[in-house]
């Protein structure tokens, strides 16, 4: 249903709706971690990334998302979502989260402490987010037809850009300097 790869090209990530995530190791194509959200349940994944740094991962159900060490393979926080998941962006080390969801807002989550930083607000789903590296910059992209630009930590829009249907892809550069 969903899948990414890592920044550093070295890892592949495919979340199933059917059998939960699963990480692959592109030189040789073997299969490292099985990731589900439940023990003995596989997760609807919806929504899979990793973080600019390709040193975590973070799946996510409707309502539920959890965040992964690669090198581990383990668990680093489990967060509720109560907006239904949509697409996940993910700093350097995992620190911070961006999450777009159907409620038409987008979380911007300290991973550390699990606290929501702020909610950042669409007239449409929030289809697509991306976070800098140092998770001080975010774009998100809307069913609303917006593009907004955000100084995360002040929760404050910087620019928009009206396109007038769907925004389905947004991508940001390592510094934030740029947006497509």
């Amino acid at each position: 249903y969903t899948g990414a790869v890592s920044p550093n090209g070295e890892y592949a990530l495919i979340g199933s709706i059917q059998h939960g995530g699963s990480l692959w190791r592109l030189s040789d194509g073997e299969r490292l971690y099985n990731w589900n959200h439940a023990s003995g349940q596989f997760s609807k994944l919806v929504a899979v990334t990793f973080s600019t740094d390709s040193r975590f991962a973070i799946t996510a159900e409707s309502k539920r998302f959890v965040l992964w060490d690669v090198q581990s393979g383990k668990s680093a926080g489990f967060w509720p979502a109560e907006g239904g998941v949509l697409a996940l962006a993910l700093a350097d080390n995992g620190r911070y989260a961006l999450i777009g969801q159907e409620d038409y807002t987008a979380l911007y989550i300290d991973t550390a402490t699990g606290a929501i930083l702020n909610k950042l607000n669409h007239s449409g789903d929030v289809n697509t987010v991306a976070i800098s590296a140092n998770g001080l910059v975010g774009v998100t992209g809307s069913e609303d037809g917006t593009v907004r630009v955000w100084d995360l930590p002040a929760g404050k829009e910087t620019f928009a850009y009206q396109l007038g249907d769907d925004v389905s892809a947004v991508t940001i550069s390592r510094d934030g300097s740029l947006v497509f």
